[in-house]
């Protein structure tokens, strides 16, 4: 069968390419073959749609004539073990000098240079590995055809097998096996390499399952999907937002919050059981509805800006730095205290937050205690919006924030605080694009509160430390009010620190304090439960300051 997911000019999405794949394995096809692709370096999603396909997926390796192994193909390059990546044979045996090629990366090679084929109107030559790809399915093909019993593995390991009885040299140094595929010698080898087939494990959806979106706004909506069974047990279900790393639920449903109005988001559900098997995806597209035309906000009462927050579209935090402050925004001359108030606090004592919030109310988060020391900051930051939580009826306390993440983060408090949209900023970095947090860090870089670890770059999937976070928070507290306070030496272990004076002036606002010793600790790691105590107290300085409200 033909399954049709690009367009006329050869573009498409990869929740498309799911719906595909899902639909080829519901029809009960062994053999796919991917004559497309994309320079990239994986999709979680896509991945776990083919390893769970229960067919040989022959993918083409690329045109670009560059090493896979160092600069990678999608979907050639995904680690399922069932992909068979495919370069690109001249009719001489040689490597085609366009073909894409990976000495651990690269299965093998086919035939891919001037291959007669039909074109629209006719036939005609044409050149590529989406010409190579079809030469393997096909030999896969005439095995599983030959032999019905056989394996998914079984006939992965025949195709590669075939093409090490065959070497050329061209391929020696190119692909994993050196070699074009031989249909006489995989077929020879039938007899002895089949095993008897196995029902496939793994959770499976009931007939007709589907995701649906509920509550579209300009800024999110609600995806529900069936429960999955499974002879094992259903553990959990992998969702996928965008082009973003997944997040695991247990529950059939996800609020999907702050995201941009007016644009459409690729979703996918996976389940998975307590043998690590995982079903066939789920796979829709949700479109935002159209921003509002006014905004609102201020006092946590105000409507949501199109910030981006929740963890469904994060960008993984990478590991903790080894040094102390690696990855900081660039403090500068700047970042001194500019005003001489006496300090109204001493970084041992925090404040209330009486003012930001009276009354503090709980909001019921499963994973939050009444005992934590930052459950009043959770919730009095929930409650003017800036958090959303983690998914569904969890916050996830402890889990890191990195710079883009936390970039959102301040956005959404200064406009909450506000009660205004923050203006759109220019593109500032090179290395945020398609980020859903790019539209706060751009707003944020215009006016100062962020800044790159150099001219172009942003790191946004880097951790923030907190003492980079102090002087995100000073920047931010100063361009709404203006002045910082003069802080005295708060802490022991923050000196020589670039972010010292931030440091230092926070906890003379009450924001930040130490560990009750005298230190601050400021190479750890921010958590999400930190960084809502953090601004919590921050909104909580601005209400004092006539600035929030």
């Amino acid at each position: 069968m033909a399954l049709k997911f690009l367009d006329h000019e050869g573009k498409g999405s990869t929740s498309k390419a799911i719906e595909a794949i899902a639909y080829a394995k519901a029809k009960g096809a062994r053999i796919l073959n991917a004559s497309w692709g994309y320079a990239g370096t994986g999709d979680r999603a896509l991945n776990d749609a083919i390893a769970a396909s229960n067919a040989v997926f022959v993918a083409a390796a690329g045109n670009a004539g560059t090493d896979n192994d160092t600069t990678p193909f999608v979907p050639a390059n995904l680690p399922a073990a069932n992909i068979v990546s495919v370069a690109a044979v001249s009719s001489n045996g040689g490597l085609a000098s366009w073909s894409n090629y990976g000495d651990t990366t690269v299965d093998l090679g086919a035939p891919g240079d001037g291959i007669y084929s039909t074109v629209p109107g006719g036939y005609g030559y044409m050149s590529g590995t989406s010409m190579a790809a079809p030469h393997v399915a096909g030999v896969a093909a005439l095995l599983a055809s030959a032999a019905p019993s056989a394996t998914v593995g079984d006939l992965v390991g025949l195709v590669n097998g075939a093409a090490v009885a065959s070497p050329l040299s061209s391929l020696t140094t190119k692909t994993i096996t050196g070699g074009m595929p031989n249909a006489s010698a995989a077929l020879a080898q039938l007899s002895t390499t089949t095993t008897e087939p196995t029902a496939p494990k793994g959770p499976v959806w009931p007939d007709g399952a589907a995701i649906t979106a509920s509550s579209i706004s300009s800024t999110g909506f609600t995806v529900s999907w069936p429960a999955a069974t499974d002879d094992v047990a259903v553990t959990g279900y992998d969702v996928t937002v965008g082009s973003q790393p997944a997040v695991t639920v247990t529950t059939t449903s996800l609020v999907v919050s702050s995201l941009t109005a007016s644009t459409s988001y690729p979703v996918s559900v996976v389940a998975r059981d307590a043998d690590g098997n995982s079903s066939a995806p789920l796979a829709t597209t949700v479109t935002t509805a159209a921003a509002p035309s006014t905004g609102g906000g201020g006092g946590g009462g105000g409507s949501t800006a199109p910030i981006a927050e929740e963890p469904v579209a994060e960008e993984p935090v990478a590991e903790e730095p080894v040094a102390d402050e690696p990855v900081a925004d660039e403090p500068g001359a700047d970042e001194q205290p500019v005003d001489e108030a006496p300090a109204t606090y001493d970084g041992t004592v925090s404040r209330t937050l009486e003012l930001a919030c009276p009354t503090i109310v709980s909001a019921g988060w499963a994973d939050v205690s009444e005992s934590s020391p930052h459950a009043d900051g959770i919730d009095c930051a929930t409650s003017w919006e800036v958090f959303l939580g983690g998914s569904g009826s969890t916050f996830s306390p402890e889990t890191r924030l990195s710079r883009a993440q936390l970039a959102s983060v301040l956005a959404r408090a200064i406009e909450q605080a506000t009660g205004t949209t923050l203006a759109a900023g220019t593109d500032q970095f090179g290395d945020d694009e398609g980020s859903v947090h790019e539209v706060a860090i751009n707003a944020l870089a215009g006016l100062g509160i962020v800044g790159g670890t150099d001219a172009d770059t942003y790191a946004p999937a880097s951790p923030v430390t907190r003492a980079q976070f102090a002087s995100m928070l000073a920047r931010t507290y100063r361009h709404l009010v203006g002045t910082l306070p003069a802080g005295t030496d708060a802490f022991s272990d923050d000196e020589g620190n670039p972010h010292e004076p931030s440091v230092d002036a926070l906890a003379a606002l009450g924001v930040v304090t130490g560990d009750g010793q005298g230190s601050y600790l400021p190479a750890g790691v921010l958590t999400r439960a930190q960084s809502a105590t953090m601004v919590a107290r921050l909104i909580d300085a601005l209400v004092e300051a006539a600035v929030a409200g």
